[in-house]
């Protein structure tokens, strides 16, 4: 399937997506950089490789229309996280996310992105080839973009790093820095601790600056599927350095993990990553 649902809460529309046959390595080549869908458009972008020694940035972009969405790696109540597969003469870095925002739907709460929205990684072209080799760069895309219905779609995009024009690369790297700005950073602490009791999970955070000093809005977003609920928190306590927050276990939990993994986001400007042991024992 290229296309799952973990619920069976939306109502989907589904649209037929044509797709040519894959008959020769030229076929390959000719992949279209841009495709547009229903209700979003999707768009590879690159840097230029400057030299095989130095890794540059390979992404997709993708512009939903006004009121539509995408998902973050963790959708929420519902949804699927898009799906990106590099192929090329390369080395592929992991893929970038940046932080998400919180999408309520009726009782539901979902994750996920309005607007621009690019997912990345670092890619480094293979150094046995040569110059006039390796250039193109392909991507198998799957999403789900949705309002109050829900579309899944499915693109083949590429591009020839080799051939991108000085714009091309001046806008990707734009794009990228703008992205950039949403990327978690890791978050220097003093004391970090994670417990779960039968019915919630207990974070506290000790940073080594005052990250919380004259803030107006700290979320914990979750990386660990289906871990706790959606909703707003059950307490978020957030002053000088410190961050005190509790969520309830969510309802479709089947077991707990042993690293809690989220994002702490001030004021929907900056993320930090955390990744902090879950103690068990208070549990009964």
């Amino acid at each position: 399937m290229w296309f799952a649902f973990r619920y069976s809460l939306l109502i989907l529309v589904l649209h037929p997506v044509l797709a040519l046959a894959d008959t020769s390595a030229a076929i390959k080549d000719l992949r279209d950089s841009k495709a547009r869908q229903p209700h979003i458009t999707v768009e590879i972008i690159a840097e230029k490789a400057i030299s095989r020694e130095r890794p540059a940035r390979l992404g997709v972009l993708f512009t939903p229309d006004p009121g539509w969405h995408i998902y973050w790696r963790n959708p929420g109540d519902t949804g699927m996280a898009p799906i990106i597969s590099w192929h090329g003469e390369a080395q592929f870095g992991e893929l970038n996310w940046p932080f998400p925002e919180s999408i309520p739907i009726s009782h539901l709460v979902n994750l996920g992105y309005h607007g621009d929205t690019v997912l990345w990684s670092s890619y480094l072209v293979d150094s046995g080839l040569a110059d006039s080799e390796g250039g193109i760069m392909n991507a198998d895309v799957e999403w789900l973009v949705c309002k109050e219905s829900c579309i899944p779609g499915s693109a083949k995009l590429g591009v020839d790093v080799s051939m991108i024009s000085d714009a091309a690369h001046e806008r990707a790297s734009a794009l990228f820095g703008q992205a950039e700005i949403k990327r978690p950073k890791p978050i220097d602490t003093m004391a970090a601790s994670a417990r779960a009791t039968d019915e919630r999970v207990i974070f506290e955070l000790y940073a080594k600056n005052p990250l919380f000093r004259e803030v107006a809005n700290v979320e914990v977003f979750v990386e660990n599927l289906d871990l706790v609920a959606y909703g707003e928190p059950l307490r978020v306590q957030a002053f000088k350095n410190v961050l005190r927050w509790e969520q309830a276990l969510n309802e479709y939990n089947q077991s707990l993990p042993p690293v809690l993994r989220a994002l702490v986001v001030i004021d929907q400007q900056q993320a930090y990553e955390v990744n902090v042991p879950i103690d068990l024992s208070t549990m009964n």
